[in-house]
């Protein structure tokens, strides 16, 4: 899945006079993330315990 991410912003003529035109540039790329299931838990885990189903 992508999201879009934005790198900058341009407004010129920064700064404007009322009712007068500007320009906005804004760059962006696509990002690609990824999705993964996070297991939470209350208790203390130890070293070599096994966790949920193996």
């Amino acid at each position: 899945m992508n999201r879009p991410e934005i790198q900058s912003v341009t407004i010129s003529p920064n700064p404007a006079n009322a009712k007068a035109s500007i320009k906005v540039i804004v760059q962006a790329i696509d990002k690609i993330i990824t999705f993964e299931k996070v297991t939470e838990y209350a208790k203390e885990i130890y070293s070599g315990q096994q966790i949920g189903v193996i």
